[in-house]
């Protein structure tokens, strides 16, 4: 084990691995090659997946959720990566940013839309739900919970089960969140940080 200089956990080597913990880095890398870094030059585990090895048993139910997050609910792709997107930039977690802006142009969303996310204007020109799937993230991170007239809205713009989903997804990365703040954890070098991230100096 080490400790990265800006990573308050030890990253942990294969070798320090329990046999379940074995198993969840390489479901990770497997799930995640191709689209984003999830290891760096030392094969170290990158992002919140090094604290994931720490407790592989609970986590694999994590990155089980995420996954079929991206794969299994009624949200479209741009839909699930506004929702990604707009908690990136308000929990500063700029793994999650680094890791999905990837994944958003890959869904199609231009990067007009993205530079928009990043500066938190809101979606005019997109269709009526994925400016409705913003908001509700926006509402979510920002206050905890939904006001009445923008959940009704939501109802009957998103309808139930969307609703149910997207409320799910940004729990799921709000829990990505915490783990990458509380333990600072490392990013591929020359992804971007947080100042960065939100413009600013």
């Amino acid at each position: 084990m080490e400790l990265h200089q800006d990573n308050r956990l030890p990253l942990l080597d294969v070798e320090d691995l329990s046999p379940a913990g074995v198993e969840l880095r390489e479901k990770i890398i497997s799930t995640f090659h191709g689209t984003f870094d999830v290891v760096d030059s030392d094969e170290h585990m990158l992002g919140p997946f090094n604290a994931a090895l720490y407790s592989p048993e609970l986590h694999d139910l994590v990155v089980r959720l995420a996954t079929t997050s991206m794969t299994s609910t009624s949200l479209s792709g741009r839909e699930r990566e506004i929702a990604v997107l707009t908690l990136a930039v308000q929990r500063d977690a700029d793994y999650i940013w680094y890791a999905h802006e990837r994944v958003a142009r890959a869904a199609g969303l231009p990067e007009s839309v993205l530079r928009r996310i990043e500066s938190q204007q809101p979606l005019n020109t997109l269709d009526r739900r994925e400016q409705t799937v913003q908001r509700i993230s926006h509402s979510l991170v920002s206050r905890t919970n939904v006001p009445d007239s923008l959940y009704e809205e939501a109802v009957e713009v998103l309808g139930y089960r969307s609703l149910v989903e997207l409320v799910t997804v940004v729990g799921t990365y709000e829990l990505i969140a915490l783990h990458l703040a509380t333990f600072r954890c490392h990013s591929p070098d020359g992804a971007p940080g947080d100042h960065i991230l939100l413009g600013e100096d």
